[in-house]
């Protein structure tokens, strides 16, 4: 703990902590010194950031690979979006992990996934019976190995063609500053200690939070349509947005019109 409290307001420390704990993705917990590490944390309002991945990859067969390599950061969580990974690439007995930040939202990449529930089980049958041929040579080790990996290979191909892959959702969720982050993570918390205590000076508290922080989402929303009608342009340049933009206004509105019974109302 006296090493982070040195370390200022803001800080990121990070690499072989040579303790334990489940919390951030190891097996066990390290006794005394795991859960010490935890509180120190926990007390310094820091967040640690780890791979939830082994790091540690000893050379004794007896010993069990577990993760002892990650990261601490104060304030940190405030300033963007993080992703934290581990490079599989071996320099040592230890794997680096490597913490990326942005100021805007990372979107993790899907599984990519063999079949999904719009796969064509019909049409992967009739793949795989055009793909398959029976008459191979089996004769050898060899042979029957090459001829079980192209096996694999056919059907990881029928299934494929098979498959119609998912979309990408759209990110509709507006990408907001930090400090209107830490307004809703504010707010978040004074909600739930007034509806825990049903105290009023908690209730009055949660209606300043939150009268600050629509006040502050009313102001982003217009500096950043401010900022959009400044780069508008006709040019190549500015990406054609003043046409783009036009395009949009004269599209015609769709009527959606209300539900009725059968009785009219």
């Amino acid at each position: 703990m006296n090493v982070l409290k040195k370390l200022g307001p803001r800080f990121i420390i990070g690499g072989d902590y040579n303790v334990k704990h489940i919390a951030w993705g190891a097996r066990i917990i390290t006794p005394d010194k795991g859960q010490k590490l935890l509180n120190a944390i926990d007390s310094l309002s820091c967040r640690y950031h780890s791979s939830r991945s082994p790091t540690y990859w000893p050379s004794d067969s007896n010993k069990t690979p577990d993760l002892l390599d990650f990261l601490s950061a104060k304030m940190f969580h405030h300033t963007g979006y993080t992703e934290t990974k581990g490079i599989v690439d071996l320099s040592s007995d230890h794997t680096p992990v490597m913490l990326t930040l942005s100021s805007a939202i990372i979107r993790r990449k899907k599984k990519s996934m063999l079949t999904n529930r719009k796969t064509d089980w019909d049409l992967f049958r009739e793949n795989l019976h055009k793909l398959i041929v029976l008459k191979v040579p089996l004769k050898n080790k060899e042979e029957l190995e090459h001829q079980t990996e192209h096996f694999v290979q056919l059907i990881c191909d029928a299934a494929t063609s098979s498959t119609t892959p998912p979309k990408e959702l759209p990110l509709d969720a507006p990408s907001y500053p930090w400090k209107i982050r830490v307004l809703i993570k504010a707010r978040r918390k004074a909600r739930k200690q007034w509806h825990n205590t049903r105290n009023p000076a908690h209730k009055n508290k949660f209606n300043k939070i939150s009268n600050q922080l629509n006040r502050s989402i009313k102001k982003f929303k217009q500096d950043s349509f401010h900022d959009y009608l400044e780069n508008l342009g006709p040019t190549e340049e500015k990406n054609y947005s003043l046409w783009k933009g036009t395009r949009r206004f004269k599209r015609p509105l769709t009527h959606n019109p209300p539900l009725k019974s059968p009785e009219g109302k």
